[in-house]
């Protein structure tokens, strides 16, 4: 049987300093809030229409990765959304921790984000404050990082590095101590990957970690799902189980991870536009009404459907005059025409349809 030879990093590199990890619950502002409630309600009802039809067109691929993205990113800054606004706190926050840190003489921080919207705000306020940085993202040209590294870490004055993912990888940044992630990724390995440019071989100091989290949102939902993560790898190649069943197709699995981190969210949304629904002064919010949901929308997704199940019914190989793969598809032997050939369902289900028909034509004549 195939082999595979793992060497742990805490086993390994016995040398590494202590490393603490701290998750800071930060509030989130009212814009922010209602950016991110707009989008978290586009994602449930994605996963609503998932839930009942097992299928997502990729329109709707596109819309529910969208809304969380936009979810996301509403958890940093409004900013990072209209850019205009600056409705946030954490690089206020940001700016407080490092107030502290960098009483310390020759200490420096690396600070972590997915988006370079986000680095803008903090650029502002690190300018303001006059404190000595670098910035590394994707569109630096590989002729310049050397040399935002460098300066970094041989001049004194320059105490902050920020970058995006684009220096999660590669970079050895060993001569800061503490590693600041201004919003966490999906994936733990690439939060791991953050964390390894400073934590890491030839690292003197303790290294500390601070995790932004917005409090109430998606991002607070992340975290259980990072845990599993971890311990899922953890428990395959570290002496666990040898075999992780995860069943389904890969849109399955990430709709229902998607769906485990948007439930974790607390509080119920409440849609101040109806009247009936807003709750008086010193009332509990009461739930929004239900909306009706559109008839037609959901004729539609069925159609969709069945389109789908013909497809995917149509790749079995079956003998017959239509072309390979469409075996549905044929032609009349007298004038060529073609035609699709479905079978009938059961009498059950074709009494039902019939039914229905019959209904429908019948609303019309009314």
């Amino acid at each position: 049987a195939p082999v595979l030879i793992r060497r742990a990093k805490s086993e390994v590199l016995t040398e590494l300093p202590e490393r603490l990890d701290k998750n800071f619950f930060v509030p989130m502002t009212p814009e922010q809030r209602t950016h991110h409630e707009e989008n978290r309600e586009a994602v449930a009802r994605i996963v609503a229409k998932w839930r009942r039809y097992k299928f997502l067109s990729e329109a709707d691929q596109r819309r529910l990765m969208m809304a969380l993205q936009n979810m996301r990113m509403s958890c940093d800054s409004t900013y990072l959304l209209d850019h205009q606004t600056d409705c946030g706190v954490k690089a206020d926050e940001l700016v407080t921790l490092l107030g502290e840190v960098l009483e310390q003489p020759g200490a420096k921080v690396v600070v972590f984000s997915q988006w370079l919207r986000m680095h803008e705000l903090l650029v502002r306020r690190l300018n303001k404050r006059r404190i000595g940085h670098v910035l590394f993202h994707g569109g630096v040209a590989g002729s310049r990082r050397k040399a935002l590294v460098d300066r970094f870490r041989e001049e004194d004055a320059c105490r902050v590095f920020l970058s995006t993912d684009a220096g999660g990888v590669g970079l050895n940044l060993q001569h800061a101590s503490v590693v600041v992630n201004m919003d966490v990724p999906w994936n733990p390995a690439v939060l791991e990957q953050r964390i390894g440019r400073v934590h890491r071989l030839g690292q003197k100091q303790p290294v500390r970690v601070v995790n932004f989290i917005a409090q109430g949102t998606i991002e607070e939902g992340m975290l259980s799902v990072l845990k599993f993560k971890k311990s899922l790898f953890a428990g395959v190649l570290d002496g666990g189980e040898s075999t992780v069943f995860l069943g389904g197709s890969r849109l399955t699995r990430f709709m229902e991870t998607v769906e485990k981190t948007t439930t974790k969210i607390t509080g119920p949304v409440v849609d101040d536009r109806d009247d009936a629904a807003a709750a008086a002064p010193g009332e509990k919010p009461r739930l929004a009404p239900a909306r009706t949901p559109d008839p037609w929308a959901t004729v539609v997704q069925t159609g969709l459907t069945l389109l789908q199940e013909l497809a995917a019914a149509s790749r079995v190989s079956s003998p017959g005059p239509g072309p390979d793969g469409l075996r549905f598809v044929q032609r009349d032997p007298d004038t060529g025409q073609p035609y699709l050939r479905i079978p009938l369902p059961n009498a059950e289900v074709l009494a039902g349809a019939l039914d229905a028909i019959g209904q429908l034509l019948g609303r019309i004549r009314a």
